[in-house]
């Protein structure tokens, strides 16, 4: 008990060391494409489809990734993730994405700033800068006489005046620049030993910081930034203050002396490229393990998010030679798949190809077998009304628009509510006119149909995987199979290195057991009551001798997502306190 010196209310907080599991986060959805600008090689998080134009660019021609992630949002996804797809290593001599770039020149034309589009692509040859001497001037007077010794200024007014600036000394003719060391109220010390001249009173001696202004335009936007000063200590520096408030460039500085000034003019950069021609299907399935060296579906392994993954952009290079045509299309559909099932815990939206009928559809979702993907058929006639104008009627993959509903019953219902029967905002007619009879022909196949229907708008007419397997039929199915495992993975990280005695085990099964029975209330389980919604073992049988001198612990749960008594086995292996001889 602490003891208190003092009267009044004294509040002690006891830290009772329970546990709880908590519903993993499955909103949230990844998708990989062509853009017109943004980075290559990083996954970039975003809120909102202007989060998306402000990084990626508006709506690229040929490419349908604006589209999908406009459909997302508007069907009420929250955040998403962008990986942007370009062709990244020269294998001969093919274009690969390439960033725009140029220099501004001293005084005395030396490099002197080295500018670069932010990203990638042919949007950065648009880019151009322009850089003049500040608009704002600024100037004042000693109120001392300067001697060659003079270490200290005292101005009349050194409001303006920061650490780093450089500074002219004017006085008729005689003009020189210093480096601001510190600036103390009205005194500016100096970083030089002194001055090269003396500059009495009785001379008129104007004291200015040198400045500049820039502009940076792109299509119709501008960025105007002002007060920058060449001196590389200064808070104002030019090359800092470009880093920090554009969203178009990056600068360097490459210039010999620390005191030399830019030319006035204007820079266009050139030489970017969009390496989208040249894309091929190792740009989609990624490059390396390394970090740093990732891309495509490689760089999903950063993410601790995105559970939903749709690649709206992949037929755009069936007939691309470099691409190998529909069999490159094929290979990263599997491999999209088969890294899917081997990461456990993601879904896969796979788009069919466009202009296919019923029959050859078919034929094409032969080639798939899996409970962690699904299909939505046909494509979709979609209008996007933009603030600035109202965009053609364009006909876009599903994916986007189907995982913008996934994620929003996710947040509103749980993962175990399936998005069939629910109209798809944004869509004002589909690619082929499906009846309900064409959705009995297709749906065993699990083929998800999307369907007009007069005065209730364009609808997802079903909710199956791709799988032959009966136990992971239906998506939400699945969903929430995965939600489960996860949540009870992360919530008993806790057990690594603990005793693996029946203690533990009850500590175990006691904190699955109020998981589950809060889904099943929640009805994410069915049952009349808890055993027929679920059971648990953590005992001798499922962790004998051999398996917790491995040091690991099973915990065994089965489930009952879709009907009662129909159990799916989930074993989640947790290392635990190897045995220790005695």
């Amino acid at each position: 008990m602490p003891e208190y010196y003092a009267p009044g209310v004294h509040i002690e907080k006891e830290s009772r060391g329970e546990r709880y599991l908590e519903v993993v986060k499955t909103d949230c959805a990844v998708f990989l494409g062509l853009a017109e600008r943004g980075p290559v090689g990083k996954a970039l998080r975003i809120s909102s489809f202007n989060d998306f134009k402000n990084y990626f660019g508006s709506f690229l021609p040929g490419s349908y990734l604006p589209y999908a992630v406009y459909g997302f949002f508007l069907n009420g996804g929250r955040e998403c993730y962008i990986i942007r797809i370009a062709h990244v290593v020269r294998r001969r001599n093919e274009e690969v994405v390439e960033t725009a770039s140029g220099s501004f020149k001293s005084l005395e034309q030396t490099p002197l700033y080295k500018v670069r589009a932010s990203s990638g692509g042919t949007w950065g040859n648009k880019v151009t800068l322009e850089i003049q001497p500040s608009r704002q001037k600024i100037k004042t007077y000693p109120e001392q006489n300067l001697d060659r010794s003079s270490k200290s200024i005292r101005l009349a007014n050194a409001r303006h005046f920061v650490r780093g600036d450089i500074v002219r000394i004017k006085s008729g003719g005689n003009v020189e620049h210093v480096e601001i060391a510190q600036v103390r109220g009205q005194t500016i010390e100096l970083a030089e030993a002194g001055l090269r001249r003396r500059y009495p009173s009785g001379e008129r001696t104007e004291i200015s910081p040198i400045r500049f202004d820039l502009q940076i335009r792109y299509g119709g936007q501008k960025e105007s930034l002002g007060n920058l000063s060449p001196g590389t200590n200064s808070k104002r520096f030019i090359v800092d203050s470009v880093n920090k408030g554009s969203r178009f460039v990056r600068m360097q500085f490459v210039g010999d002396r620390i005191r030399a000034f830019p030319k006035p003019g204007k820079l266009i950069l050139k030489g970017g490229r969009d390496g989208i021609s040249t894309i091929i299907p190792d740009d989609y399935i990624g490059l390396s393990e390394k970090s740093g060296n990732r891309f495509g579906l490689r760089l999903l392994v950063e993410l601790e998010e995105g559970r939903i993954i749709a690649l709206p952009d992949l037929y755009t290079h069936q007939e691309s030679t470099a691409f190998g045509g529909k069999k490159g299309v094929s290979a990263v559909l599997r491999a999209a798949i088969d890294y899917v099932e081997n990461s456990k815990y993601r879904f896969l939206l796979i788009d069919s190809p466009p202009l296919q009928d019923i029959k050859n559809v078919q034929i094409w979702r032969e080639e798939f077998d899996s409970s962690c993907a699904a299909v939505a058929y046909p494509w979709l006639k979609a209008k996007v009304s933009q603030v600035e104008q109202m965009l053609p009627m364009k006909l876009v993959p599903p994916s986007g628009y189907v995982a913008g509903m996934m994620a929003a019953l996710d947040l509103a219902s749980g993962t175990h509510h399936s998005f069939a029967n629910r109209e798809i905002e944004g869509i004002v007619d589909t690619e082929y006119p499906l009846m309900q009879s064409d959705t009995e022909i297709l749906n065993p196949d699990g083929i998800n149909t999307v369907l007009a229907f007069p005065g209730r708008g364009i609808r997802v007419w079903g909710a199956r995987t791709l799988s032959s397997d009966a136990a992971f039929r239906y998506i939400n199915v699945r969903r929430t199979f995965n939600m489960i495992s996860e949540s009870i993975e992360q919530g008993t990280q806790w057990v690594t290195f603990e005793p693996n005695r029946p203690e533990l085990w009850e500590s175990v099964k006691r904190l699955v057991f109020f998981f589950l029975k809060s889904l099943w209330k929640k009805g994410y389980l069915q049952g009349e009551n808890v055993e027929e919604a679920f059971y648990i073992k953590v005992d001798e049988e499922t962790n004998p001798p051999e398996v917790r001198d491995r040091g690991e612990l099973i915990i065994e749960v089965g489930v009952a997502i879709v009907r009662p008594a129909e159990f799916i086995i989930v074993r989640v292996s947790q290392k635990t306190m190897e045995t220790q001889e005695e």
